[in-house]
């Protein structure tokens, strides 16, 4: 009996923590919908992005890629708050996520991949808890990040003016002076602001992107209100709409040379959150890792 609820456990665990694929380039395909392990993320997207790589676990629904057309702007959002009973539905390619190794391995992986090959074009590769101080990233892309600011309660007044934000606030869905509720209005009013910002990238130039977005948020939202709740359907919402609008960015401003990553993922499930949640990700300062 304790071995069929463990077993339950783990298949629920999975059965919500996805990987979504909303955009990618037409020589982006795919031949089945096999599980993508954590441990293979880093080769996963590393093959779409053009990169020759030979991994010991191989993930094989990736089809060969031409490398002369792959993305050069590459957004991951990672949300984390998504367990049994709160669920993403996001159109386009989706993959069960098994979450079997730290993550920031396979984030570094990719930095130093992408640094090295395009070191003459000043890329773009950033990790970003959106919810935290973001001091590192704006020492390394000042520009990129010009109106986000790197305090956290500086964000927060920010996003208590956001448009979109007022009448939820107003009409009592969100409270900004609770913790998880301002912290959720602050990183998704930062994520808003990191998107528009590359929009404008678009025109200045075609150096490559990697911009991975961690938003915790929900995770907090669900735990106080629960997951059946007004708040966290409002919350939901927020994020497809989060999700539509970074699309659109992308097809607009990139055309086929973006790709847009969707990560679901409990961080109750594994380790993998808790280890992420350690000292920030390297590249967020590629000058000291080339």
């Amino acid at each position: 009996l304790t071995s069929l609820i463990l077993f339950c456990l783990v298949a629920l665990a999975y059965g919500t923590e996805k990987i979504f694929i909303p955009l990618a380039p037409e020589s982006v395909k795919f031949i089945s919908s096999q599980t993508i392990k954590s441990s293979q993320l880093g080769d996963v997207v590393s093959s779409m992005l053009g990169f020759a790589v030979k991994p010991e676990d191989p993930w094989n629904s990736l089809s060969p890629m031409n490398p002369f057309k792959v993305p050069k702007t590459t957004i991951v959002l990672d949300f984390d708050g998504f367990d049994g009973d709160t669920t993403l539905d996001v159109p386009g390619h989706s993959f069960p996520l098994e979450n079997d190794a730290s993550m920031q391995k396979q984030l570094e992986l990719l930095s130093e991949r992408t640094l090295e090959r395009f070191s003459d074009q000043e890329p773009v590769v950033v990790y970003m808890k959106t919810g935290d101080k973001l001091y590192g990233a704006k020492m390394a892309y000042p520009e990129l990040l010009l109106p986000v600011s790197p305090e956290v309660d500086s964000r927060l007044k920010d996003a208590v003016k956001d448009a979109d934000l007022v009448k939820l606030l107003r009409d009592g869905t969100f409270n900004a002076s609770l913790p998880g509720d301002d912290l959720f209005l602050v990183e998704l009013h930062t994520a808003r602001l990191v998107i528009d910002q590359l929009a404008k990238k678009a025109s200045k130039g075609s150096a490559p992107s990697v911009v991975w977005l961690r938003l915790s948020g929900l995770r907090h939202i669900v735990d106080r209100y629960t997951d059946e709740s007004y708040q966290a359907s409002h919350a939901l919402r927020l994020i497809r709409e989060l999700v539509e609008r970074t699309k659109k960015m992308l097809k607009e401003n990139y055309g086929q040379k973006a790709l847009l990553l969707v990560i679901t993922q409990n961080d109750k499930s594994s380790g993998l959150v808790q280890e992420v949640r350690g000292p920030s990700w390297p590249s967020q300062n590629p000058q000291r890792n080339r």
